[in-house]
């Protein structure tokens, strides 16, 4: 299993990695970077989602269907992509959200482990990233490395913002841990015993 990984690591290396370059270029620059995907790719989407924002760009993840879709689509405009997760699903419902936004003039990206799948088929550049495994199921490893890369490429321009975005996110964190540590129980307990009376008098 492990020399199926890096051979699939390898195999995308040599065939798509200038299509990750694309990627970047794409999505280095978006005003805001709409994510979606369906089942395993929404989870995705949603994770990246949050590590774009915590690294300072604007980043926002949407449910592609009929109305999460239709509200993200309003409220996209010149200068937003759309960056879409698709694994061996068919993703039906995010490839209509690609084929909207494109109509509507907004880049779209999509990261795929299958290039029918309707998102990869039309969007503006596709990601197709390998995923043979012996197990006998769909690999999500080189998916992934792919993510991480398009990532640390887009927070590598901005370094020194970076470190220094990371520094105050963990001084905060470390705030937060010290009010945890002064909290006494009475403010973690209180509202429970409330909400348990309530509960026992229903």
């Amino acid at each position: 299993m492990v020399e199926n990984a890096q051979q699939n690591v390898e195999y995308f290396v040599t065939t798509d990695l200038a299509t990750v370059v694309d990627a970047v270029n794409t999505l280095k620059d978006a005003r805001v970077i709409w994510c979606t995907g369906e089942y395993s790719g929404y989870s995705i989407a949603e994770f990246i989602a949050k590590q774009m924002t915590s690294g300072g760009l604007n980043a926002l993840v949407f449910d592609p269907s009929m109305a999460g879709t239709a509200t993200a689509l309003t409220r996209m405009v010149a200068g937003d992509v759309l960056l879409t997760f698709a694994g061996n699903e068919p993703s039906i419902d995010a490839g209509y959200a690609v084929r909207l936004a494109k109509d509507m003039g907004i880049k779209t990206v999509t990261i795929s482990g299958s290039g029918v799948a309707l998102p990869a088929r039309i969007a503006d550049v596709s990601i197709i990233v390998p995923h043979k495994s012996p197990a006998g199921v769909a690999s999500f490893g080189p998916m992934m490395e792919v993510v991480s890369l398009i990532w640390e490429a887009l927070m590598t321009p901005g370094t020194d913002e970076t470190k220094a975005r990371v520094q105050a996110h963990q001084e905060r964190m470390g705030d937060l841990l010290k009010l945890r540590s002064e909290t006494p129980e009475y403010e973690v307990a209180g509202p429970q015993n409330i909400w348990q009376d309530n509960v026992r008098q229903g």
